[in-house]
């Protein structure tokens, strides 16, 4: 059956009655790490208002198709998760774009000043208003589709650091800082792939620069 998880401030509550809800949520725990709350009914915590609620199913589609059947993009934004384990239902007003928008304000620089990447649904109006969006190779079809660019490797085969490091070369990026471009002819020399944590500040040819990816991936 589905296992519910009620999001709010940094607690996950869930109610866990059956193997199959075990093992989903070892499954989530190995995507994504952090702890859970079980409590007994979801009466407890209903009071409380969600951030979010995520759907952990292993018949995906038919709760995909169920949630959008029952609401409207106006009421609830129905999220197919990448890994075909879970769904997650959030306000309208709540997406990465939204999210990202602040940042820039806050931070006082441009959207077209950074680099994207995503794999899941709600990262498709994220990796468009970058100044170079990258659609994971693993992103389901819809999601590659929409994205400006594909990566050429996987999450698994370390496709985000491949692609900075194809921008370093071609000169797209350049160090921000002179460690970092010592870090990176260190680990060219030993032979080695290039990580996130290699390039961890840059400038580009469209402002500031900033590297904002939605994982990191360590070799």
């Amino acid at each position: 059956g589905i296992l519910v998880k009620y999001y709010h401030g940094e607690d996950i509550e869930v109610v866990c009655e059956t193997d199959e809800h075990r093992a989903l949520i070892a499954d989530y725990q190995e995507l994504a790490g952090g702890g859970h709350v079980f409590i007994d009914s979801y009466a407890e915590v209903m009071h409380l208002p969600p951030g979010k609620l995520l759907l952990m199913t292993y018949d995906l589609d038919t709760v995909v198709d169920a949630c959008r059947s029952l609401f409207s993009p106006d009421e609830v934004t129905v999220v197919r998760g990448t890994p075909p384990f879970f769904v997650e239902c959030l306000h309208p007003a709540v997406y990465k774009g939204a999210g990202f928008s602040r940042m820039c304000d806050a931070l006082g620089v441009r959207a077209t000043d950074f680099v994207s990447f995503g794999d899941g649904d709600n990262d498709i109006e994220f990796l468009n208003m970058t100044g170079k969006g990258f659609a994971m190779a693993n992103a389901r079809a819809e999601v590659r589709a929409q994205a400006p660019a594909v990566t050429e490797a996987t999450n698994q085969e370390d496709g985000v650091a491949r692609e900075l490091w194809r921008l370093w070369e071609a000169g797209a990026l350049t160090a921000a800082k002179k460690e970092a471009e010592e870090r990176i002819a260190m680990f060219a020399s030993s032979g080695g792939t290039p990580t996130t944590e290699t390039v961890p500040f840059v400038e580009s040819p469209f402002g500031v620069g900033k590297v904002v990816t939605t994982m990191l991936l360590w070799c």
